[in-house]
């Protein structure tokens, strides 16, 4: 009988990073945001990053965090509370990246519904391009 489970394997020199990716969240000045933020990335590319699935949305999906993050680093940089310029610039941090995670799983679990196609469909489609309609750079 074969072992059809797939096994995830994450190198050492990855573990050091997310060790001192914490570390560094931990000593900040906004270490609860930034925790949240750093949190809710590692969980955007559990959910997104699998074998055969487009990488495209794992890119998406960062780049909005991005935005996120921006802010909080930000704050971090001027040794300042997220909350200096907004009342509510936690709330919104918080709320983003809950929204960041929801995005994430409504799309990891609509991407499992799809079948993926065959490779006999796949070069079907490449056929029926028109080459002399590719403009090339």
């Amino acid at each position: 009988m074969t072992d059809t489970s797939k096994r995830v394997e994450i190198s050492y020199p990855t573990i050091l990073m997310i060790v001192g990716l914490v570390l560094f969240a931990v000593l900040s000045s906004n270490t609860i945001y930034l925790l949240c933020c750093l949190l809710t990335c590692f969980l955007m590319i559990a959910l997104l990053w699998r074998n055969a699935r487009p990488g495209i949305l794992v890119f998406a999906m960062m780049l909005q965090w991005a935005q996120v993050i921006c802010y909080v680093l930000w704050m971090n940089d001027l040794g300042i509370d997220v909350n200096r310029f907004s009342q509510h610039a936690d709330a919104a941090i918080v709320m983003s990246c809950i929204g960041l995670l929801v995005m994430a799983l409504t799309i990891s679990l609509g991407l499992r519904s799809l079948a993926m196609p065959t490779l006999e469909q796949l070069q079907q489609q490449a056929r029926l391009i028109n080459e002399k309609k590719i403009m090339l750079l």
